[in-house]
């Protein structure tokens, strides 16, 4: 079970001017929407880094939507609203897992590195994709291991053990990256601000 959400209370934090503010109320957004991800995911497939990347990309786009002021149509359907983002997450999650589990390798086209993204690859994507996935490419808070596990795993939907045999690392090391730096991403006030000028999340 979800704990209570003062919707009313958080909408007016997660829009607070203040960043300290703000910071806390994603915080607090975030332990409710923890098990409403932790309920869509099954126990058996998806372990608590699943849930938490879940979670933290839901808070990632809430704060995009908040920002591009396309929140809930009232502050009372603050917290629905949120968990209907954080739900669809989990389905994305789970459809992009499916979709590799039924997939010949061979089928999957090539991706470039994070740190060589070829030209014909990025007119593949829209433009604001191209700008989102330029952005974390030059993040400078970014370790290259950082910038290969999201540019490979949002843009080029490589499996977490795709992504580990690049590095040469255990996927489970994948998934640790991966959570780290999308907490590290939300709480970037500059990242977030370039973020909700964009409509990809």
């Amino acid at each position: 079970m979800a704990s209570p959400c003062d919707s009313l209370s958080l909408y007016a934090t997660c829009n607070s001017a203040d960043p300290d503010e703000r910071r806390a109320g994603l915080r607090t957004l975030a332990a409710f929407l923890y098990p409403v991800a932790r309920y869509r995911l099954n126990t058996s497939q998806y372990d608590d880094f699943a849930v938490q990347e879940c979670t933290q990309s839901a808070l990632i786009a809430i704060h995009q939507q908040l920002q591009n002021q396309k929140g809930p149509d009232a502050p009372q359907s603050f917290c629905a609203w949120a968990a209907r983002i954080a739900i669809n997450k989990c389905l994305d999650r789970i459809r992009h897992d499916q979709r590799h589990r039924t997939e010949p390798l061979e089928q999957i086209a090539e991706a470039p590195s994070s740190n060589e993204i070829l030209p014909q690859h990025i007119v593949e994507l829209n433009e604001t994709r191209a700008e989102l996935l330029l952005s974390i490419q030059q993040h400078a808070a970014l370790s290259d291991d950082s910038k290969t596990t999201l540019i490979q795993g949002y843009f080029w939907e490589k499996t977490d053990q795709e992504i580990a045999d690049m590095l040469a690392k255990k996927a489970a090391n994948v998934r640790l990256i991966r959570h780290r730096n999308l907490e590290k991403l939300r709480n970037d006030d500059d990242f977030c601000t370039q973020l909700g000028k964009m409509t990809y999340l």
